[in-house]
């Protein structure tokens, strides 16, 4: 189902959007609130991935690899996968936040790919410090919304 940009809708037709519901943008400290709780589902994911490597026999990956490069790739998918499947992470199913595309639609998996490469900005953090969306919503064109 759409999203309405409640704050860029101008008219009085009431039927014009009949199945949209209101966007509402959350705000910076629930942003943060996801990052927090994002941060120690990150670090279960992570745990839980490096057991399951070694259950199949593919410690060598954690042995081989760099531990930032690993990281990374790891951050990578708990991200992509979850904002791609669900729309969402950890930390938005918990606040009740959805990431949809700027019209309002659903995100798809090209979208979440894009929100999370641009993840991996350096001091992309801080573009939140700046008034508006940060850069991993500004590049791939996508905001974090009330469910």
């Amino acid at each position: 189902m759409p999203y309405l940009d409640s704050k860029n809708f101008e008219t009085n037709d009431p039927f014009l959007f009949e199945d949209a519901e209101p966007l509402y943008e959350v705000s910076k400290s629930k942003r943060f609130i996801h990052y927090l709780i994002d941060l120690v589902s990150f670090y279960l994911f992570a745990f839980v991935m490096g057991i399951l490597l070694v259950l199949v026999g593919m410690e060598f990956i954690i042995e081989e690899v760099n531990e930032t490069i690993l990281g990374l790739m790891i951050m990578f998918v708990y991200y992509w996968g979850f904002e791609s499947v669900f729309g969402q992470t950890v930390g938005k199913m918990v606040t009740g936040s959805i990431v949809v595309t700027e019209d309002g639609e659903k995100i798809t998996p090209t979208d979440a790919f894009k929100r999370t490469l641009c993840r991996l900005i350096p001091f992309e953090a801080l573009s939140f410090l700046g008034s508006g969306p940060g850069w991993h919503d500004t590049i791939s064109k996508t905001r974090v919304v009330k469910k």
